[in-house]
This record gives structure tokens, C-alpha cells and sequence, in this order.
């Protein structure tokens, strides 16, 4: 598929196709050629008339929902550090307060369990389990974030 200069190749799945081109800014009248198996078709790039809004208030639109996605992907790494951060102080800071709280406690006020006899795991189910968390895109996300969080002063 060529437009504006850019060529790029593409597979089709099911029928459909889908290509990522550099940004471009707005203008036209634009020809798209599309090469495949059989045959390479011109196509005009109209714009479409439902559409009434002017080029600049499109242009305009556009630039604001990359900011409020860029917006977004700030909140999200907040909310993200902040989970972090969150069970890092539950982990090194609350847990050896509460060791000491939690052996005053009798089972009469916690309950006494669930009774299993056996409560083991297999050591490759949880290195199987770790190795499912460690890949999942959210960790990926996070071991990234984690490192811009430089500033972080240490809880202990």
C-alpha cells in the first residue's frame, strides 16, 4: 500500500488488513494505491461529506484527544506507581507491625482455618505461576515504570 510517499506491506487476515503509516498532517486531494495478488487500484481520498466540520476544527480535535491520551497514560502510571508503592510500604513496613500485634491473637477471634490436610503446591506449578505473572503485560508495563521511578526514597 503506498499513500503520500509511504510504502508499507501488509497481510490480510480474514479479509481485513490494517497498516500503520508516519503521521501525516492534513491536505488532500490523496491517492492510496493498493497492490495485491491481482491487481493495483488508485483510490481518491475524499473526505466524507457528512462530515461538516472545517479541516482546522478536525485538526484541532485531534490534538486534543492526544493530549487527553497522553493524560491518560500519565494517570495510569500514577495509579500504577502508586499500587507499587502501595504493596512495597504493605510488605516492609506494615507486615513486621503486625507480626507482633497478630501473636497476641487467639483463634477465638480470627477462627481457627479451613482444616485442609495438605496445603502444599508443587515447586514447578509455582514456578510455572511466577513465570505466567512475570510475562503478563501489566508487569511488563510495570518493570518499566518502576524504573523512572528513580526519585523514591526508601520506606526502612
Amino acid at each position: 500500500m503506498t499513500f503520500r510517499g509511504q510504502t508499507v506491506k501488509t497481510k490480510t487476515k480474514d479479509g481485513h488488513w490494517m497498516v500503520k503509516l508516519s503521521a501525516l498532517k492534513a491536505g488532500g486531494p490523496d491517492v492510496l494505491t493498493v497492490a495485491g495478488k491481482n491487481s493495483t487500484v488508485p483510490r481518491e481520498v475524499k473526505m466524507d461529506p457528512r462530515v461538516k466540520e472545517s479541516e482546522e476544527d478536525l485538526r484541532r480535535q485531534f490534538e486534543l484527544m492526544l493530549k487527553l491520551r497522553d493524560r491518560q497514560d500519565e494517570m495510569n502510571k500514577v495509579i500504577s506507581d502508586t499500587a507499587e508503592y502501595g504493596c512495597y510500604l504493605f510488605d516492609n513496613a506494615c507486615r513486621p507491625l503486625l507480626k507482633e500485634f497478630m501473636l497476641k491473637i487467639d483463634s477465638d477471634v480470627i477462627g481457627r482455618g479451613m482444616s485442609l490436610t495438605d496445603n502444599a503446591v508443587s515447586n514447578r506449578e509455582l514456578v510455572r505461576v511466577d513465570a505466567e505473572i512475570r510475562t503478563h503485560p501489566v508487569e511488563q508495563i510495570g518493570t518499566v515504570l518502576r524504573a523512572y521511578m528513580t526519585a523514591m526514597k526508601p520506606v526502612i
